[in-house]
């Protein structure tokens, strides 16, 4: 079994930013005090510190609550993003691939299927926004991983992010990915 990081790993981009953007551009009137929100939390949380990535989110996924069909706007969504998974995957992959992820689960979960993965995504609520777990985002991986797979070792990791190395000291091997271009973990 091998595991990945999905955004910037395996997927050109991030998805849960990419998939905002579109609901914004899809519904703009609906969403133009959300995208303010949008906006100021992320301030709050990436630039200055103030909050935790888990209340960012919680307050940035309020804009679900108003949303008709999330379903079908993670298709459309799917249907136009797809293209941003990277071509080397498709080479590497194995059919018990574990995609293992901070993005929330629901946003992930019909490319996962598509692709013939397993996921360990953020649990979110998909109608409204909010946490049912913990983010999954550095050790958070390894113990989410290990509660559903129990000693089971993955042969090998891949991320773009040093946040992951919890998750790379774990498996047996991991490759930094850069953009289309992997190289053995350091670290």
């Amino acid at each position: 079994m091998n595991t990945y990081d999905f955004d910037e790993t395996i997927y050109y981009g991030d998805s849960e930013f990419h998939f905002i953007e579109y609901i914004f551009k899809k519904y703009p009137l609906e969403m133009k005090k959300y995208a303010r929100r949008y906006k100021f939390y992320r301030f709050l949380q990436k630039k200055l510190k103030l909050i935790s990535r888990d209340k960012a989110r919680v307050k940035i996924f309020t804009f679900l609550k108003v949303l008709r069909d999330v379903d079908k706007d993670l298709e459309e969504f799917w249907a136009s993003h797809t293209k941003n998974i990277k071509k080397w995957y498709y080479d590497v992959k194995r059919p018990d691939d574990v995609i293992i992820s901070a993005t929330p689960s629901f946003i992930l979960e019909p490319i996962v299927k598509t692709l013939g993965n397993s996921l360990i995504g953020t649990l979110m609520n998909k109608k409204t926004g909010e946490l049912t777990g913990t983010y999954n985002f550095g050790e958070e991986k390894v113990r989410r991983f290990k509660e559903i797979y129990g000693d089971v070792i993955p042969e090998k990791f891949y991320s773009d992010s040093p946040s992951d190395s919890p998750m790379a000291n774990y498996a047996k091997e991991a490759f930094l990915v850069t953009g289309d271009e992997f190289s053995p973990w350091k670290g």
